[in-house]
């Protein structure tokens, strides 16, 4: 099921909260490339959201350090965490040869992002939101 931006997600950060549409809809687009039998728009699209998420994570970590968000040190390591599990999700995904493989790794794959994605934004980035509301106020 797609997942849809609501206004408990947002941080405060104009920045952030745009990357932060633009990874669930690329997250909903690797759901509905899943649910086909079009293992390469999977592919593709996993590679456009990790690429995606590589360069929010910069800017990201820029923010808080920006902000002093006193847990940007801990922060980073979930991102680096997620870096790492989500390459060797990648990596499994592009070795296997067969469809049938691909498809059943892929649901596990958006499963596995879905669950981040939502746990990360909800309950880490929004840490952030008082000291962004200052800033954005």
């Amino acid at each position: 099921m797609a997942v849809q931006w609501r206004g408990i997600m947002t941080t405060g950060s104009p920045t952030l909260d745009n990357d932060h549409q633009i990874l669930l809809g690329l997250l909903n687009k690797v759901e509905e490339a899943a649910g086909t039998s079009d293992m390469a728009a999977v592919g593709r699209v996993l590679a456009d959201l990790l690429e995606y998420a590589e360069g929010h994570f910069d800017r990201e970590e820029k923010v808080q350090a920006d902000i002093h968000f006193a847990e940007k040190d801990a922060h980073k390591l979930l991102h680096d965490d997620l870096r790492a599990k989500a390459f060797r999700l990648n990596e499994r995904f592009n070795a296997f040869g067969a469809d049938s493989d691909k498809k059943a790794l892929a649901g596990e794959i958006h499963v596995f992002l879905n669950d981040w994605l939502m746990e990360h934004i909800l309950k880490e980035d929004l840490k952030m939101r008082p000291l962004l509301d200052k800033l954005y106020r």
